[in-house]
């Protein structure tokens, strides 16, 4: 049986912990609401609307995360073979003010963003997990940020059904 293809966004983020003071080059996450494990954005290749898999990524990007970005901001960093899918995974340059679907995503999450933050490897996606030896130290990995903005109420204090922020995630760890 063919893997299912998919394309996936690394969008770097500066997070600045309030905790330590720090500020981490941290990769934005989507926190799943059919499995609650967090994800890189993206999704399925869908022939009909896309040309290739980092069409797929910047289209979910997109829809998921309500960022743009464009085909020249984007280098394909690995390929991830999973049991079920194929993970192409590109870094990106995005833009716009994040704004999340919430039919898909319950919550954002933030990799790499300091040991007191850090997401259990339980709750991440495998095509995640694969980044601290296919991306974290390569030629590839990014040192500079998007230019995104992100609304105060994904970090903490938000009234919006079915929407969990940041704090009360890395609270239940």
């Amino acid at each position: 049986m063919a893997k299912i293809k998919t394309g996936r966004a690394i969008v770097h983020f500066f997070y600045r912990s309030e905790t330590t003071g720090k500020t981490y080059n941290s990769i934005i996450l989507g926190l799943e609401r059919v499995n609650g494990k967090y994800s890189l954005p993206g999704g399925q290749f869908d022939p009909r609307k896309d040309t290739d898999t980092l069409d797929t990524a910047l289209r979910e990007l997109e829809e998921e995360f309500g960022l743009s970005a464009s085909r020249s901001s984007a280098q394909k960093v690995c390929t991830f073979n999973g049991h079920v899918c194929c993970h192409d995974i590109y870094v990106v340059d995005a833009t716009g003010t994040l704004i999340l679907d919430p039919n898909e995503l319950k919550g954002i999450g933030f990799y790499n963003a300091g040991r007191h933050n850090q997401i259990p490897t339980s709750l991440l996606e495998r095509h995640v997990q694969a980044l601290n030896d296919r991306y974290y130290g390569t030629r590839h990995q990014k040192k500079n940020a998007s230019d995104i903005a992100i609304p105060g109420y994904y970090f903490e204090d938000n009234n919006i059904p079915d929407l969990i922020d940041w704090v009360t995630q890395r609270d239940s760890f």
